[in-house]
C-alpha cells in the first residue's frame, strides 16, 4: 500500500489482503488508520467491516500511530529532505 492511499472501493476481503501483504514483508506500522473510519468517515465502510478489520490488522501484529505522530512523522521527513 503506498502511503496516503486509502481506500474508496471497500472490501473488507481485499482490505485484509491488503494487511498480509504489508505483513509478509515485514511491516507492523499501518501508518494510514486515521483515513479509514467507520460511518460518515473519509471513506464509505460499514462499521462492523471497519471493526472486523482493525482486529484483524491487531491479530497479524499492527500497531496505528495517531494523526498527530503521522503529521509529525512527515514533517520530520520534509524537514530532512530540505536540508
Amino acid at each position: 500500500m503506498m502511503p496516503g492511499q486509502g481506500y474508496t472501493l471497500t472490501s473488507l476481503a481485499n482490505m485484509k489482503l491488503d494487511l498480509e501483504k504489508v505483513a509478509a514483508v515485514g511491516g507492523t506500522i499501518f501508518p494510514y488508520i486515521h483515513n479509514i473510519t467507520p460511518a460518515g468517515g473519509s471513506i464509505d465502510i460499514a462499521q462492523q467491516d471497519f471493526y472486523d478489520w482493525t482486529s484483524y490488522a491487531k491479530q497479524l501484529g499492527f500497531k496505528f500511530l495517531s494523526y498527530s505522530q503521522v503529521w509529525e512523522r512527515d514533517r520530520l521527513g520534509y524537514q530532512q529532505l530540505l536540508t
